[in-house]
């Protein structure tokens, strides 16, 4: 199995809305990837509650087997527009992909 990890702060305002706006239109298309893309095995995401300056604004906990699977998920349309939204709001993206 795959671990994918991605999290993501965000601008504080963007496309004419508040981060909060677009971190909320960000998890409603999270939520519908795995409907969309049948190579995630498990998805899990969240928006930050913690006030920390260390924290990020949301994250994606996913997996995936085997490892082409991401590799899939990487580059399939449903991902690839989430991707074209997060451009427009997003300040800063960390990932981590490790096997266990």
């Amino acid at each position: 199995m795959i671990k994918h990890i991605a999290m993501f702060s965000f601008l504080e305002e963007s496309n004419g809305k508040t981060k909060y706006d677009n971190l909320k239109i960000a998890k409603n298309i999270m939520d519908e990837l795995p409907s969309k893309i049948p190579q995630i095995k498990h998805w899990l995401t969240g928006i930050n509650q913690s006030n920390s300056p260390k924290s990020f604004d949301i994250v994606i906990d996913s997996e995936f087997e085997p490892y082409d699977d991401l590799e899939t998920y990487k580059v399939h349309p449903a991902h690839l527009e989430f991707v074209d939204f997060l451009n427009t709001c997003r300040d800063k993206t960390h990932v981590v992909d490790f096997e266990f």
